[in-house]
């Protein structure tokens, strides 16, 4: 039996009632005729020659792109403004690929689909591709309301369950001085903290245990078995299902089609270096058969696993090369960002482009193209290699 959450409101009114099943198949081959949804401006990467074969649904609605596997968006208070969600017919329940960020809007989306297309039958776990906001941050009322196991890699629970506590005040010290190091104003120090914070509080208390998902694994939902890969770069322990049967992979944030998922450095690991990870995962995914249909956490499905890899691999090699250039004189992170972003810089997308360019220097630095240095004002610098 389902049970009512345990957590404040918004989410205390969630509810399911039985209907029938309406899986709405009605998308259309090509995406022309829907509303573009917006990107992070420095981030976009040609997508061309990759195939997109299905439409995106409304949000909150569901749409049918294979069988037993559904498709849905949820919005996010992001630029980044919509989240997929894959939904896959186990016969007497339903597995849930991600959630969303907690916010009313998500409450009210996930009422929807309870009443409606997901209705008559429970939801028999929540499985995580990574543990950022926009992905789990509704993951302990959901779980909580429908009794539902949670399912994730370790650090993506731990990094969610830590994440979630970060204030303005509790950044203040740590975070701070991270920036300042990075050559950030004070000003702008001030706003990506609100940011992190912000982005914390829409994650809801997560739920309490989780079942572990580890490399190699295979998982049997939606009348498929689904390897399990794990890779670094986006996050510590990002899931991707690869289902060799069907040739589908859902890939979450991993590769992403329009854009670069993010790939950065923050201040609890701040000589980190998650774009070798990044890479490493590239090499892999870029040997996958064009004909694979990709399931991403942002953007529109496609076919091309490997035509993408090789944009994204073109796209770091081209911006290191521009960063290693830029490096001329000794500057820090911040310069370097306003030097060759400066449209991202103006934006609300500076701490993205910070965090972004630092992850660009600490690879170069591990490569040995760059040196880094602390200066007599506690600035970080970088140098070419002598």
């Amino acid at each position: 039996m389902r049970r009512q959450a345990r957590s404040p409101r918004p989410y205390a009114t969630l509810r399911a009632r039985k209907r029938p099943i309406r899986p709405d198949t009605s998308s259309s081959s090509t995406a022309a005729s829907r509303p573009r949804r917006r990107s992070l401006p420095g981030m976009n990467v040609a997508p061309a020659d990759l195939h997109y074969p299905f439409a995106p649904p409304e949000f909150g609605e569901v749409v049918a792109i294979a069988p037993g596997l559904l498709w849905t968006r949820l919005a996010l208070p992001f630029a980044l403004d919509h989240l997929n969600v894959f939904i896959l017919d186990d016969g007497d329940g339903w597995t849930v690929v991600d959630c969303g960020a907690a916010t009313a809007e998500t409450e009210a989306a996930w009422r929807k689909l309870l009443d409606g297309p997901l209705a008559g039958r429970p939801v028999s776990r929540l499985v995580a591709t990574h543990g950022h906001t926009d992905h789990v941050g509704f993951a302990g009322p959901l779980t909580a309301l429908l009794d539902a196991p949670f399912l994730s890699s370790r650090s993506e629970w731990t990094s969610a369950v830590i994440r979630r506590l970060e204030t303005v005040e509790g950044l203040r010290g740590p975070a701070g001085r991270f920036y300042e190091s990075h050559g950030c104003p004070d000003a702008l120090v001030e706003g990506f903290l609100a940011e992190r914070a912000r982005s914390a509080s829409l994650i809801a208390e997560m739920p309490p245990a989780f079942v572990r998902i580890a490399e190699g694994d295979v998982l049997a939902f939606g009348g498929r078995r689904w390897r399990v890969m794990i890779f670094g770069g986006h996050a510590q322990e990002h899931c991707v299902f690869w289902s060799e049967s069907d040739r589908i992979m859902i890939a979450g944030d991993q590769i992403l089609p329009r854009i670069t998922p993010q790939i950065g450095v923050n201040y609890s690991e701040p000589e980190a270096d998650p774009l070798t990870e990044f890479l490493a995962s590239l090499r892999v995914l870029g040997s996958f058969d064009e004909d694979v249909l990709v399931l991403p956490g942002h953007g529109l499905p496609y076919r091309g696993p490997g035509i993408r890899a090789r944009q994204l691999e073109a796209h770091h090699a081209s911006r290191l090369a521009a960063i290693a250039t830029a490096c001329d004189g000794e500057p820090t992170t911040f310069d370097v960002a306003i030097r060759l972003f400066p449209q991202a810089m103006r934006k609300a997308h500076a701490r993205f482009a910070v965090a972004e360019t630092l992850a660009h220097l600490n690879h170069l630095v591990g490569t040995g193209r760059l040196a880094r240095s602390r200066a007599a004002d506690g600035r970080i610098r970088f140098r070419p290699s002598r």
